[in-house]
């Protein structure tokens, strides 16, 4: 889902994984759009304005989003543990990346790589806007 948001903010180009988003092309209205677009697939996930500069890759955004979502939320007040009706299903990395990876392509209107930053993958600062 992050290469495709990334790829869709981002006109289009391929993003890879471990490849900086900026390198790839994405400026700070790609890198906006990108952020916006993501917050509303996942919009229990908080994250910070500064995102593509903080995390430049999707595979490190991937990694800070299931941090996000990680198990440690579970613990209510006093470090009681929530009943299973309550918890929060487990997510797994790799769908999260899957899921970052289709919003960066929905906003950049291609397919992007994993590993290559969403700017060098056509996102500018209006489709970062959008993947917010």
């Amino acid at each position: 889902m992050l290469q495709q948001i990334a790829a869709d903010v981002s006109g289009g180009t391929q993003v890879e994984e471990d490849t900086p988003l900026m390198e790839s092309g994405m400026d700070s209205l790609s890198a906006v759009e990108f952020r916006n677009r993501f917050t509303s697939k996942v919009p229990q996930i908080q994250l910070p304005n500064t995102l593509i500069f903080d995390y430049p890759t999707i595979s490190s955004i991937a990694q800070f989003a299931v941090g996000q979502m990680g198990p440690a939320a579970g613990a209510g007040p006093a470090g009681a543990l929530m009943p299973v009706a309550n918890a929060a299903p487990a997510v797994s990395p790799a769908a999260v990346q899957e899921l970052l990876k289709r919003i960066a392509a929905d906003t950049t209107g291609g397919a992007i790589e994993e590993d290559k930053p969403l700017m060098e993958s056509g996102m500018d600062s209006l489709s970062a806007v959008e993947f917010r």
